[in-house]
């Protein structure tokens, strides 16, 4: 869920009116949903409408028992956000509470009792979580840090009680990164939709793809002896809920948006939550690293792993700029997002065609 703070809403809407352009479901038909499937009288809104990079959240008005409904993208996995929202209820019920807590539909005799379909859309409803969110890309001072770093091990304590069966859904964060290669070396058309790199990325695809592999392999051997778990996969300032962010000892709320859960290594998880955090200007944001506040994230987390993460420095940039590469891939083949000069994108494509680093296995 992307918190209202920081953001704003340029519609205007009546009750005829899409929830937006790219959601065709009007006010009256969400309220009316809502009512029916969680018996909820839902009090919309406009300046809580909040459009996000691929979902639409939307804020009840002010009161003591609101709700934030979430309108997942057009290539949302039914399956897998079921399975998604079984898990936050079940740490919730173990009793960690720092994540957002889906509301269970009214009537449900599903096996997705979490989540309703109305326009090729996937909905579900959370309880409302007051609090402030953190400017993106802005490197967070040092008390912040520490406490992010803090319930970063609390959160990946949690989540590795979790156990998942060969049944649940949930993707190997590895084996995710190499769908998204077979999807965007299938064809090349959606390459051609991205006007102003077009050129570029035509060129270097090829070797982007023979140096995606090798980080593939140099991660699955850096990381041997490691245990997988869940992890959150999206810790960024958009997905830290903070009571009040600018004082001098700030609190988690809640981490938010868990939809980019995978199985992988929760160390691996903590360097990339790193290196979205600690930026040194918000000009070109993904490898615009803050060495020194990452160094510092790393140290509050586990002095262990700052020594991991500096033995291999330039093999952790080039994965992490692989992971962002094939996210914006990803979203520009479904025609969501589209790839510029400007959006950090090349950034990141040519961090992984550069990639030449052997790695330094640590025994």
């Amino acid at each position: 869920m992307t918190h209202p703070l920081n953001t704003h809403s340029e519609c205007s809407l009546s009750d005829n009116d899409m929830i937006s352009s790219s959601v065709p479901i009007t006010v009256g038909e969400l309220c009316a949903l809502v009512h029916q499937a969680w018996d909820v009288d839902f009090l919309f809104d406009e300046s809580g409408l909040i459009k996000g990079r691929s979902n639409t959240n939307v804020i009840e008005k002010d009161h003591p028992d609101r709700h934030v409904v979430r309108i997942h993208s057009k290539t949302a996995d039914k399956r897998l956000l079921s399975s998604l929202y079984d898990m936050l209820h079940a740490i919730y019920l173990q009793g960690y509470t720092k994540i957002p807590i889906p509301c269970a539909l009214c009537h449900s005799t599903s096996d997705a009792p979490w989540i309703v379909s109305r326009k090729e859309r996937l909905l579900s409803l959370f309880v409302y979580r007051q609090g402030h969110t953190l400017p993106l890309w802005e490197t967070p001072s040092r008390p912040l840090l520490k406490e992010i770093a803090r319930n970063c091990r609390e959160l990946n304590q949690a989540l590795s009680a979790v156990t998942c069966s060969p049944e649940e859904p949930f993707l190997d964060f590895e084996t995710k990164q190499r769908n998204y290669l077979q999807l965007i070396t299938a064809s090349t058309e959606w390459q051609g939709r991205q006007e102003s790199i077009r050129d570029e990325l035509a060129h270097h695809f090829d070797t982007f793809v023979r140096n995606a592999y090798q980080l593939l392999a140099d991660a699955a051997l850096l990381c041997q002896g490691l245990r997988k778990q869940l992890i959150h996969g999206d810790i960024h300032q958009e997905n830290l809920l903070f009571e009040k962010a600018q004082e001098e000892f700030p609190s988690l709320v809640c981490f938010l948006d868990f939809e980019e859960v995978t199985i992988g290594y929760a160390e691996m998880d903590v360097i990339f939550s790193a290196l979205r955090l600690c930026k040194t200007d918000k000009t070109n944001p993904c490898l615009n690293i803050n060495q020194s506040e990452v160094l510092y994230f790393l140290e509050s987390y586990d002095p262990l792993l700052r020594e991991f993460y500096e033995k291999n420095l330039p093999f952790w940039h080039a994965y992490f700029a692989l992971q962002q590469s094939l996210l914006y891939m990803n979203h520009a083949f479904y025609g969501e997002w589209r790839l510029t000069k400007e959006n950090g994108f090349l950034q990141c494509f040519n961090c992984v065609v550069n990639y030449t680093q052997k790695i330094c296995v640590i025994e």
